[in-house]
């Protein structure tokens, strides 16, 4: 088994970038890839944390996305209460409440699916992240 420089499992660091990135947030994710970035040297490695970042900044920027839209028809109500007319919009926000909780559960399932491929050092082939983490 790979050690890194700490003598830790590289498979084990890896994995950690992504439980450490879904269940500690943004601060430690950040600490750790900036300790593994600056002094290890595995590829695989540098990847995992960097991917695990960009993945969460990836399910946050569309949970934002989609949180502003009932903020979107609440405006539209409050628009058509200058004349006179009124907007029922509790459908469209309890869809997106559903939708949203469907992210939250995907997100959950993907860090943890890919924290335990990490384990395995089986690279995670997500579209399009790939080629953004390669750069």
């Amino acid at each position: 088994m790979e050690k890194a420089k700490s003598g830790v499992s590289v498979v084990l660091l890896g994995a950690a970038a992504y439980f450490l990135t879904y269940f500690g947030g943004y601060a430690a994710a950040i600490l750790f890839a900036g300790y593994v970035l600056l002094c290890e040297e595995d590829e695989w490695l540098k990847k995992t944390c960097v991917q695990a970042i960009v993945l969460a900044l990836g399910f946050d920027v569309l949970l934002r996305v989609i949180d502003l839209l009932p903020n979107l028809c609440a405006w539209i109500d409050s628009m058509l209460n200058v004349i006179g007319h009124t907007f029922n919009y509790s459908i469209i926000s309890k869809l997106i409440a559903v939708f949203t909780k469907g992210i939250n559960i995907l997100e959950a399932c993907v860090f943890l699916v890919l924290g335990g491929m990490a384990f395995k050092k089986i690279n995670a082939f997500i579209p399009g992240m790939n080629k953004l983490v390669g750069k």
